[in-house]
């Protein structure tokens, strides 16, 4: 019956969240009528599942001492962290603690426990683990001391101090160390889950007044706001690493705070006051049971409050740069860091750079935001799902991406955060009509933000030629309908930001005042192979769908061109796609010569061994990013005369263009045969993505498009 009471309280949680995300006419109202209630329904969910978790632990603790067997925790000669554990009874808990230690062998670690007089059954699982260091005090000497002395041992480069009721999760202390060795660091902490599953916290916040709180308390583990990387107040003393000689010096612990409570507050108050930062690091990942070794929840927490008048005496000076506490506050307070502009973007989905259409583009528009100091929001409106692995593949850890939102929560994400960046950008016009759709009920939802729209392609020019080539003349009728819907949605942004001077000037004539260019952003490989060591064809891009622009010109250059090639060619040449194909039109043409990879994480070695890059696309708008990718590559393209209006690039110098099948395989077999021609135009190529798509380019272009508003 508790277990069903436990998915009872959290299946009301996620239905509170529904309902403040889809009723969004309502959702300041729910969100301060429920804030309490679904609150008190964690605190409720979290001591039933304890009391689960107790008796779970109890029982296999006896289990473990009647077995026999023993826990073997790696020791290595020279560790590089001496972890720290003090224990005061709760023998079931520090067994879990040990167990999760037994499997940490991705880097060397010792294990120096202080046992404060424990009079249950820890001596005999002391005696029944092999690799730590045991110190026993004869009566209860309180958690501070107890660390202080403990830590005069370490052997390691590292302390961490951890407690004993806490589990860690594989690849924590990797994480942990990874960040420990950035030269400003002074601490690492990381996610705490609870036994309910929630959050007890993602880095805490100190108000002026000395108070604290855990960011994102309850919140889902892999909630969005909780799984990026940033400098913090402090982390919990439950999982606190820190730099063994930086302890030592700094006296370790403070015995103002003794016998427990705010004595790691202080230690990372005292580390801030040195110029280290406090980070935040969500790939460490601990499981903690929350007061397991206080006699009970209330005497502690009556020494919290006791402490905290003492913290507030000792850092009175510093504690006047706080924010004051309150909910208002919550989001600025959550990270030490300065930024130059606070920033939301707003696309369909995470700018994975295979996908093309795009994505590779904003994809460098966030990250060199954030290289030039703005704080970056990626809000995927539309698959607001992936998978956190993926996330942290294509976007810096320091970048916070809101998944789990979509378009469903996007005003409750917008009220929730209001006044809290200084610009949006929003991309793509279906994406700009939702969102218009939106602040047009809800004005307050963005205020006086200024809203720029990416144009990262003028759609309704990719709709027009594809009725141009299809003969459709009620299609190029709707085509051109289109454009004024979307000219007059971009002309309701702030600003509108085009991908070129071409695609610029439509927006212009279209009624749109400020419209600024950005085009893309890429560096030119100087360690490419020659020709000699290369050999058959490449086409990179996304073939998700039959009617894409991607699938009909390789439906199109399979079944045109390449049996012309198979006819003419003095040698076999094979052709290799790659990126995401789900098209059935394209994946039913596999054969021989036509390899078909799917999504290539990385494609550096397609680029290096293959001859010729083809981008035989019929419909498109924007600029190809593809051909400017093969050519940073060293890959020189044949493309089609409507692709090279778009690069204004010129024919037979900075790539091969041609439109009709049989031209198409000429220009391919020409390049493809040719080394001299080959050379010149991959040095042509290269010379104009230096030019015109280098980084320094973009990200002059970029800041100013987002200045002066």
């Amino acid at each position: 019956m508790k277990a069903d009471a436990v998915l009872l309280i959290r299946a009301f949680q996620d239905y509170l969240v529904v309902q403040t995300t889809a009723f969004p006419k309502t959702q300041i109202f729910m969100f301060r009528k429920y804030a309490w209630l679904s609150g008190r329904l964690a605190e409720l969910s979290n001591a039933v599942m304890k009391r689960r978790l107790r008796r779970k632990l109890r029982i296999g603790f006896r289990n473990f001492l009647a077995s026999g067997e023993k826990i073997r925790i790696p020791r290595g000669p020279a560790p590089d962290i001496s972890i720290v554990i003090v224990t005061w009874n709760q023998a079931e808990l520090t067994c879990q603690c040990f167990l999760s230690l037994e499997r940490q062998t991705d880097c060397g670690i010792e294990v120096i426990v202080v046992d404060n007089g424990s009079s249950d059954r820890s001596s005999e699982l002391f005696s029944r683990t092999e690799g730590i260091t045991l110190m026993r005090n004869e009566e209860n000497e309180g958690y501070l001391h107890a660390v202080n002395k403990g830590a005069s041992k370490a052997r390691g480069e590292f302390l961490l101090l951890l407690n004993n009721d806490a589990a860690i999760r594989p690849g924590a202390l990797t994480a942990a160390l990874a960040c420990m060795r950035r030269g400003d660091v002074g601490a690492v902490g990381g996610r705490i889950i609870l036994p309910n599953g929630r959050l007890q916290e993602a880095g805490s916040i100190i108000w002026r007044d000395g108070t604290c709180l855990g960011y994102a308390r309850g919140a889902r583990p892999d909630a969005g706001e909780a799984m990026f990387r940033r400098a913090v107040d402090f982390c919990s003393g439950a999982f606190l690493l820190v730099r063994t000689a930086t302890f030592s010096e700094m006296g370790g612990f403070s015995t103002d705070y003794a016998p427990a409570y705010y004595e790691e507050t202080d230690l990372c108050m005292r580390l801030t006051g040195q110029g280290l930062s406090i980070l935040f690091e969500p790939g460490v990942v601990i499981d903690h049971y929350e007061f397991g070794s206080s006699r009970n929840r209330s005497r502690a927490i009556a020494m919290q409050a006791r402490n905290r008048e003492k913290f507030v005496r000792n850092h009175s000076s510093a504690l006047r740069s706080h924010y004051p506490p309150g909910p208002a506050n919550v989001l600025n307070a959550r990270s030490r860091s300065t930024y130059r502009e606070k920033v939301l973007f707003i696309d369909d989905r995470l700018p994975v750079r295979g996908y093309g259409a795009g994505y590779p583009r904003a994809n460098s528009m966030i990250h060199t935001l954030f290289e030039n100091g703005c704080f970056i929001t990626h809000y995927p409106l539309r698959e607001p799902r992936a998978d956190w692995q993926e996330v942290r593949r294509e976007v810096a850890p320091e970048i916070e991406v809101a998944l789990g939102w979509g378009r469903l929560g996007l005003a409750a994400f917008l009220a929730q955060r209001a006044g809290f960046y200084d610009k949006i950008i929003v991309s793509r016009p279906h994406d700009m009509e939702f969102f218009s759709r939106i602040v047009a009920r809800q004005p307050a939802l963005t205020g006086r933000t200024p809203v720029i729209y990416d144009a990262e392609a003028l759609f309704f020019d990719r709709l027009f030629r594809r009725a141009e080539v299809a003969g459709d003349s009620k299609a190029k009728s709707l085509a051109m309908a289109a454009r004024g819907r979307e000219l007059a949605l971009a002309a309701k942004a702030d600003r509108v930001i085009a991908v070129s001077e071409r695609d610029a000037e439509s927006f212009r004539s279209g009624g749109c005042h400020d419209v600024r260019v950005v085009g893309l952003a890429l560096a030119v490989r100087s360690d490419v192979p020659d020709y000699a060591e290369r050999k058959n064809l490449l086409f990179v891009g996304n073939l998700e769908s039959d009617h894409s622009p991607n699938a009909d010109s390789i439906i199109w250059f399979i079944d045109n061109v390449m049996p012309r090639l198979r006819r003419q060619g003095a040698e076999p040449i094979a052709l290799t796609l790659a990126g995401r194909t789900l098209a059935p039109s394209v994946l039913a043409r596999a054969s021989d010569d036509i390899h078909i990879l799917g999504q290539v994480p990385d494609l550096r070695a397609l680029y290096d061994c293959h001859r010729v890059f083809v981008a035989p696309t019929r419909f498109a708008a924007g600029i190809p990013h593809k051909v400017h990718e093969a050519a940073a590559n060293g890959l020189p393209t044949v493309a089609t005369p409507l692709l090279a209006r778009q690069l204004n690039w010129n024919p037979d110098r900075d790539l091969l263009a041609a439109e009709h099948a049989e031209d198409f395989a000429q220009a391919v077999l020409r390049l493809y045969h040719d080394s001299d021609l080959w050379a010149r135009v991959q040095a042509n190529a290269r010379a104009r993505v230096d030019e015109e798509s280098g980084q320094e380019t973009f990200s002059r272009q970029l800041i100013e498009a987002i200045a002066g508003l």
